[in-house]
């Protein structure tokens, strides 16, 4: 399945995919590690998951389930790893609860979601990560 191009810009309230600006509630945000973090729901629909397919569980202290092509991934907020497949993936920074919503790393939820790091660029001038598909 070929994705649009996606561009996310730290502090911005909205993210472009395919050109096409998509407005969120909350703001894309660079965190202590200096890594990008997103909402959990805009990055999952970003890299292609429905509404449907992602989950929030109370369960063992709360986490996120996202579901794509048979790709179980569960983050929990303040765990600096995250859970593929049933498989643990060390990250060096973790999930965070900002103003009721979860935060994720968007190069390591990408990559897990199958975008390869080569296809995952930073631009520092503008501030900016863009995923190609």
């Amino acid at each position: 399945e070929e994705l649009p191009v996606v561009t996310f810009g730290a502090g911005e309230r909205f993210y472009t995919a395919g050109g096409n600006k998509v407005e969120m509630d909350a703001a894309v945000t660079i965190d202590k590690n200096n890594r990008v973090i997103i909402p959990a729901r805009y990055l999952a629909n970003a890299l292609g998951v429905d509404d449907e397919s992602i989950k929030w569980t109370d369960a063992d202290g709360g986490k996120v389930i996202i579901y794509k092509d048979g790709v179980t991934v569960e983050a929990k907020p303040g765990e600096k790893y995250i859970v593929v497949g049933g498989k643990h993936i060390e990250l060096d920074t973790s999930a965070v609860i900002i103003d009721e919503r979860i935060y994720l790393p968007l190069r390591a939820i990408a990559n897990a979601l199958g975008v390869a790091d080569s296809n995952i660029s930073w631009d520092d001038a503008t501030k900016t990560a863009t995923i190609r598909r």
